[in-house]
Formats: C-alpha cells, sequence, structure tokens
C-alpha cells in the first residue's frame, strides 16, 4: 500500500487534457464495451484502468503468472469492519480476474468464494452468491466460461450497489481492486527491461 500511495496521487495530479491521458482514456474506453457489455458506471465515474485490461496487457507480454502476487483467501475471516471488508472484497475481486486471464480455473472458485463470504456479510445479494459460484464450480474445466463469470460478478455487485443507493460502499471495493491490480503490475515488472512495455503501463 505505501508503494501504491504515491502512484494514486501522481494518478489523479496528471493534466486530463494532456496528450497521454486523451489516448489512455481512449484506450479504456474503446476496451470497455467488450469487457463490461456496456456497462459504462465505472469507466465514467472513476476513469481507472479495469484489472481486466490490465492483466491481459500482462498475458499478451507472455508474463507469467504467480499466486505469491495475490492476496491469501484464508486471510477473508480477518476483516472485521464494513471499510476493511469492501476494501478486501475489490482486492479479492481482482485476484479472482487475474487468475481468471490466466485460465487458472481452481484460483477462480477460489477467490470467488472468499468474495461470496465478505459479499454476504456487506450484505450484497448479488455478484458473489451462491448460484455464481455453483456455476463457476460446473464450468471449472471451461476457461472460457470462468472468465466471463469473473467478470460478470464484478460487474452485477457494482451494478448492485450503484442500484441499491450503496454508493459509500462501492468506491472502497473499486479502490481495492485498483490497488491490487496495480499490486500485481509493479511486482511483474520487477527484473523486466524498459523494452518489455510494463514500465509505460505503469
Amino acid at each position: 500500500i505505501l508503494v501504491i500511495l504515491p502512484l494514486i496521487t501522481l494518478f489523479y495530479s496528471c493534466d486530463n487534457g494532456s496528450v497521454n491521458n486523451q489516448q489512455l482514456n481512449s484506450k479504456i474506453s474503446e476496451n470497455y464495451t467488450d469487457t463490461t457489455q456496456g456497462k459504462s458506471m465505472i469507466y465514467l465515474n472513476y476513469k481507472l484502468p479495469l484489472p481486466f485490461d490490465m492483466f491481459k496487457q500482462i498475458k499478451n507480454g507472455n508474463f507469467k503468472y504467480d499466486k505469491e502476487y495475490l492476496l491469501s483467501c484464508r486471510n477473508e475471516g480477518k476483516y472485521f469492519t464494513e471499510e476493511k471488508r469492501a476494501l478486501a472484497l475489490g482486492v479479492y475481486s481482482s485476484d479472482l480476474v487475474y487468475g481468471a486471464v490466466y485460465n487458472k480455473s481452481q484460483e477462480v472458485i477460489e477467490y470467488l468464494n472468499a468474495s461470496g463470504e465478505l459479499a454476504g456479510k456487506l450484505e450484497i445479494s448479488e455478484g458473489y452468491d451462491n448460484k455464481m459460484i455453483d456455476r463457476a464450480s460446473r464450468n471449472i474445466d471451461d476457461s472460457d466460461s470462468i472468465n466471463k463469470l469473473a467478470r460478470e460478478a464484478y460487474w452485477r455487485t457494482c451494478n448492485y450497489l450503484e442500484k441499491n443507493n450503496k454508493t459509500y460502499v462501492l468506491p472502497l471495493i473499486i479502490l481495492g481492486s485498483w490497488i491490487e491490480s496495480v499490486h500485481v503490475l509493479i511486482k511483474t515488472s520487477l527484473g523486466t527491461k524498459i523494452e518489455d512495455g510494463l514500465f509505460k503501463e505503469i
């Protein structure tokens, strides 16, 4: 988190009118429809890169998947306040998308279960519910289905919170997801060369 906080400050201090920001926002917008099936709330309200797009970038660069970068599912029971649970749910959401992008079906199931426990404690009835987890379990050998289910769970949760006026929880989930995504990107970039492209992504 100490490494990420300066990045957050830098991110929001950038001039939105700059050429680089215009190019970045254009790139995110182009990918947005395919990733979220037209759900534009997150992009419009927060203007953050989506975890799926960030991890796709890593995989396309042939960088390996490393479970050690992720928050352990066994930590789920350690969060007792609404704020910590919301942040942790965002982190787990990012982790399960990371696993889905790399076709790690078993890890996706684990993070869906952990996310479901946190979602239940946050009284979120969409996204990480038993029905979604059962669907994922039945399709564990179908990596494409797992990938779609992981993204669907994330967006169903976000849309549910928005529709039910729980917008005070939503920014914490998105913040946790974004911090975890950048954390994985930074860890993956360690030891790489500038020409590999990850430093540019950061």
